[in-house]
């Protein structure tokens, strides 16, 4: 009944609040392009300001460095944020990468000035973005470099991983993302660990990847399929919920729409957070609350309060009383914000 933080194992009763899926070190910018007017390239190349956010409210990717978590002070204050509306832990999955990997000592960092419980991931990003071991190593290599950041600590430090993920899994899953996907599957039988999957945003992928998991003896109840609140497909979300797999809302305060013309990674709309809350609301009345995580996955500028976003405390300041509008009660969200995560990072 314990999980464990960069600090050390504690109680999963001390968790509190908690967001299961965010980053300290993220960035997308080496998946995007550049524009070919000459004015939206101007402007890519440029600042996140004031005068460019008007673009960047629908379209994410406008501005590359927007998409680049490179302000570690800002974002130790950000956090903090989170801590002061009253949360409790904050997992990082940045993970293994080629680029914007981890850093741990800098995770070991957030925990000590913002005094929030801070659990570290590891596992391997997107095909694009894999650390180079997945390509040099052998199945036991991946599994025994993921289990000495368990067991050991991560990168020489006695600073261990408390959950598997965020494993990486694309449009298509390629082959080098179910040799990662395998060695996360071996370790979390191995582990008992949570593991997260990243499924591609706009179609059902999350589902062969779950099928694989399954096959490879991960235990469907210690998985969560991420970022199934984009498209809000709820045949899709209703499937893998019958698979006893927990579904993550991890999208709230990205709402973007942005057509064709200069969409660049940004593939088809994000849903909107009052969409997000009462497609909960259909998913709690079926009887499925158990099994939904709720994050945010701040990966861009603009949703931090100093670029004019809400922050890691959106959920607490915005979104919990947003549900209350529609009849989820605040003791359902703190089902799904306290009792469900410390279940999914409990070892077991």
């Amino acid at each position: 009944m314990s999980v464990m933080t960069v600090m050390g194992e504690v109680d999963k009763k001390e968790l509190g609040v908690v967001l299961p899926h965010e980053h300290s070190c993220f960035g997308v910018s080496e998946f995007l392009t550049p524009y070919d007017d000459w004015q939206m390239e101007e402007i890519f190349n440029g600042d996140v300001t004031l005068e460019t956010l008007g673009y960047l409210t629908r379209n994410p990717y406008a501005v590359r460095a927007n998409n680049i978590m490179d302000c570690p002070d800002v974002l130790i204050d950000e956090i903090f944020q989170f801590r002061k509306a009253g949360g409790g832990t904050w997992v990082d999955l940045s993970g293994r990468r080629r680029r914007f990997s981890r850093n741990i000592r800098y995770t070991y960092e957030i925990a000590l000035k913002t005094g929030l419980h801070v659990v570290a991931g590891t596992g391997y990003g997107l095909d694009q973005n894999m650390g180079l071991k997945v390509d040099s190593g052998t199945m036991q290599d991946l599994v025994d470099e993921m289990m000495t950041d368990i067991t050991e600590g991560i990168d020489g430090t006695e600073i261990k991983a408390g959950v598997i993920g965020e494993v990486g899994t694309g449009k298509a899953i390629t082959e080098r993302e179910y040799k990662a996907l395998e060695a996360a599957c071996i370790v979390q039988k191995e582990s008992g660990l949570g593991m997260q999957i990243h499924a591609y945003l706009y179609n059902r992928e999350g589902l062969n990847a779950l099928k694989f998991a399954k096959e490879h003896g991960a235990n469907p109840e210690k998985i969560s399929i991420n970022h199934v609140d984009v498209c809000l497909d709820m045949e899709y979300i209703y499937r893998l919920l019958d698979r006893g797999v927990y579904i993550e809302f991890d999208n709230f305060g990205k709402e973007f729409y942005c057509d064709a013309r200069l969409r660049n990674w940004l593939e088809g709309r994000f849903a909107y957070d009052f969409e997000r809350v009462k497609a909960l609301k259909e998913i709690i009345d079926k009887g499925y609350i158990k099994q939904i995580l709720l994050s945010s996955d701040l990966c861009l500028k603009t949703m931090m309060h100093k670029w004019g976003g809400w922050g890691y405390d959106h959920i607490l300041t915005n979104i919990v009383p947003m549900m209350q509008d529609v009849g989820i009660s605040k003791e359902q969200a703190y089902t799904m914000l306290v009792d469900n995560a410390a279940d999914f990072l409990d070892k077991k």
